[in-house]
């Protein structure tokens, strides 16, 4: 709507013109409110939320990928760089068949080993480079994420309503917000990986405070500390069904992962030549882009069931009725 004050345009959801302060609608008396909705159990979003996945499985899967693909050749390229050169691994090879045997390594092995490890000493650029990748993985991984989620909350909104929107639209309304997204992600992020340095709890706090900041970017046009003190808000109150869903995911992912990481763990303790044959080559490219496929196969779920849990609150604390919610649907992919 145009704000009778600035003249600007604002979501019809803010109560105040951001610019000057001024009340945009006059409250309604308590008898004109309409009545709440009934708060929806954590089992009922989620089978919500599985159903609406399953339905529309592509269309998701795609448009959840898609941040993803970078991220993944990246984390291939440095698990393939990572891989000792012969001379090292033929050391491993001595070192871990003589803990096997239960015996102490001989003057000979010792020196091989040496040898070994001084050859395999990287110099200062490729060091510095790993430093720097290390440094970047989790940010990255982090922001990864917000972007899918910036691009799956539209597309959830519209499938949930009976619409068609399909990824390339998904990332349009991105595209759209764009300003508003980075910025929020970057703070965002950077107050989670603060918080982790410093101590985990404030990390985790802000990761679990910070959960609904895309929904409330995307379809109430907030953005950076705005929508960060908007989504923490929410959260006071959304947090056991938002977590719940996070941990339903991680859970699966632990389930489905598990028995590749057991062939992983199982090969690295019995059969030397086998663990290295699986960290390097095409079976350890397979094991990666398994462990990858799962985790993006999963990750829509979560982002569907919070972005579930966004609208259910908006309906439920708010008593924002269906329609409006449709009509910030509609902007938050045209842009409008």
């Amino acid at each position: 709507m145009v704000c009778p004050f600035c003249s600007e345009e604002h979501p019809v959801t803010m109560d105040r013109c951001p610019l000057t302060g001024q009340q945009l609608r006059a409250p309604l008396p308590v008898e004109a409110l309409p009545a709440g909705e009934e708060r929806a159990t954590f089992s009922s979003l989620l089978a919500e939320a599985a159903r609406l996945y399953r339905r529309n499985l592509l269309v998701f899967l795609v448009t959840g990928s898609v941040a993803f693909l970078p991220f993944a050749g990246l984390q291939i390229w440095s698990g393939l760089e990572a891989v000792p050169p012969p001379a090292m691994r033929e050391a491993m090879r001595i070192s871990m068949r003589a803990s096997q045997e239960h015996r102490s390594l001989s003057t000979e092995e010792q020196a091989q080993l040496q040898r070994a490890s001084a050859a395999a000493r990287p110099d200062n650029k490729e060091f510095l480079i790993g430093t720097a990748l290390m440094l970047v993985f989790f940010p990255l991984l982090f922001a990864v994420q917000m972007l899918s989620q910036a691009a799956l909350v539209p597309l959830v909104g519209d499938r949930a309503f009976g619409g068609k929107m399909g990824p390339g639209r998904a990332w349009l309304a991105v595209g759209l917000h764009s300003g508003g997204i980075l910025w929020t992600a970057t703070l965002s992020t950077l107050a989670t990986m603060v918080g982790f340095l410093f101590c985990v709890l404030p990390g985790v706090l802000a990761v679990v405070g910070f959960a609904l900041a895309m929904p409330v970017v995307l379809l109430e046009g907030r953005r950076g500390t705005d929508a960060l003190r908007r989504s923490w808000r929410l959260m006071a109150v959304e947090w056991p069904r938002v977590v719940g869903m996070w941990l339903v995911a991680i859970a699966a992912t632990a389930v489905l992962v598990g028995p590749l990481s057991l062939l992983f763990f199982r090969a690295a303790t019995s059969d030397p030549d086998a663990m290295f044959d699986l960290m390097s080559g095409w079976r350890g490219i397979g094991l990666q882009l398994s462990q990858i496929a799962i985790s993006m196969l999963l990750f829509p779920l979560p982002v569907i069931g919070t972005t579930l849990v966004y609208l259910h609150a908006r309906r439920e604390q708010e008593n924002i009725p269906l329609a409006e919610l449709q009509l910030q649907m509609q902007r938050a992919a045209t842009g409008t």
